[in-house]
């Protein structure tokens, strides 16, 4: 490239070679583990429910390895390659070594690599802190230029790192998430030695909030909670400022990427246990200065045959939603989001109440991606199931994210997150979806 200047004195002309090659910052090809080429190991896990699926994790390894060393690397259940020389292990494969390291029973966020005759482990207490730690202490040594020691060993934390960042397209990320409204730990889970007390589950409910970093989150059941979270993520560096008006539904909001201008809220005079209502705020975008309503909502939760007037009551409440939405449209003409748990599913009336008032679903409007689960498991005062409730989106959830006023704004991404941690924070899935707001 070259640089020449015009010969009035007052301009600059940069000239570019007809072609170039890109070279990531941090780039090492000749990387080697305990004295051997990486390219000459393979990645190995087994099926282990307890730290989901570890094939992706192995994806998002070898798509880190292929933009920084050009070597990507074959990958599998243990039992098929077992007898590879050089294996890189993620997670337990019940052996001495993993054994010993699960024995611990290491926090979800920790993570371990080392090097053990041979082999690299790169163990966790989750499927996001092994993911984390592999990229951690590769990117260390691509990044000075320098080898794993065949005696390598190290251990560190994934908590308060952003692990499932936006695409390069999506300008930002709303998540709805009921976190349960319980605050003391209860009998059946001390019984078998867990803790689902509110000050206990925060801890968590931040790291997945830091690993996520959705832009704006639209909690539901949160009066405790929800400043409990602030404060763990606050401590952790993590610029999350909380706004709740109504007992139960509130707004923590990224103040680092969205600006929080007007707020408001309402609890529903009828419905109403334990905060029904909405807290809604208008937002603007750091980066691009376009603005956005973000409104967090959670339904009265009964079926009819517990409580006769139940679907009735939930019609009523979307109405109302759907009257406020007409003033706030009107008044910043901006896209709208409705999110929460409406105790309702897609089919009724109570939410084609909210597609008669000009809200879509962003579940039928995702161009890249929809989870269909339900989004739902067992977790309550009487213990939690491993397990995710069975049924998809369309036929069992209850929570939803809608869009008004979307104008020429494109919903990418409708999906929750569900590392296997979360089935002791609450029975409701966190949703999000990544959008390119317009």
């Amino acid at each position: 490239t070259t640089l020449t200047k015009s010969e009035d004195g007052e301009n600059y002309v940069f000239t570019m070679k007809e072609s170039f090659s890109f070279k990531p910052q941090y780039s090492y090809s000749n990387l080697k583990l305990g004295g051997i080429p990486i390219g000459d190991y393979v990645i190995v896990y087994k099926k282990t429910p307890e730290l989901d699926d570890l094939s992706v994790v192995a994806d998002n390894i070898n798509l880190f390895l292929g933009n920084r060393t050009g070597v990507t690397l074959k990958d599998g259940y243990l039992s098929s390659i077992e007898s590879a020389e050089h294996k890189i292990v993620l997670g337990d494969i019940s052996d001495s070594v993993t054994e010993e390291y699960y024995d611990t029973k290491p926090d979800v966020f920790d993570y371990t690599v080392k090097m053990v005759d041979g082999t690299v482990y790169v163990l966790g207490g989750s499927a996001w802190a092994i993911e984390y730690g592999a990229k951690n202490v590769l990117l260390s040594f691509i990044s000075a230029q320098e080898d794993m020691s065949s005696s390598y060993s190290s251990s560190g934390s994934s908590y308060s790192y952003e692990i499932i960042p936006k695409d390069n397209v999506s300008n930002v990320r709303i998540m709805s998430n009921n976190v349960w409204a319980n605050s003391t730990n209860q009998p059946a889970w001390s019984a078998i030695g867990e803790d689902c007390s509110a000050a206990h589950r925060s801890t968590y409910f931040a790291g997945l909030y830091m690993a996520v970093m959705p832009d704006v989150i639209n909690l539901q059941e949160s009066t405790e909670l929800a400043p409990l979270i602030q404060k763990k993520l606050q401590s952790a560096g993590a610029n999350y400022v909380l706004k709740a008006l109504t007992p139960g539904t509130s707004l923590l909001y990224n103040a680092d990427t969205v600006t929080l201008i007007e707020s408001g809220f309402h609890n529903f005079t009828y419905g109403n246990n334990s905060g029904k209502g909405y807290t809604w705020g208008y937002f603007k975008l750091n980066s691009t200065g376009q603005h956005f309503l973000s409104l967090s909502t959670h339904l009265w939760y009964k079926s009819d045959s517990d409580h006769p007037g139940s679907s009735e009551m939930r019609e009523r409440q979307t109405t109302e939603i759907v009257e406020l939405a007409d003033s706030l449209v009107e008044k910043y003409n901006c896209p709208m989001f409705v999110c929460g748990d409406l105790n309702t599913r897609v089919s009724t009336q109570a939410f084609k109440n909210l597609l008669n008032g000009d809200f879509e679903n962003c579940y039928n409007l995702a161009t890249v991606y929809r989870d269909t689960s339900a989004g739902r498991h067992k977790c309550g005062a009487e213990g939690f199931a491993k397990e995710t409730s069975p049924g998809s989106y369309t036929s069992n959830g209850i929570d939803h994210i809608l869009i008004r006023n979307k104008g020429e704004s494109e919903i990418r991404v409708f999906t929750h997150t569900t590392p296997y941690f979360y089935i002791k924070l609450s029975d409701h899935y966190p949703l999000y979806v990544d959008v390119v707001l317009k």
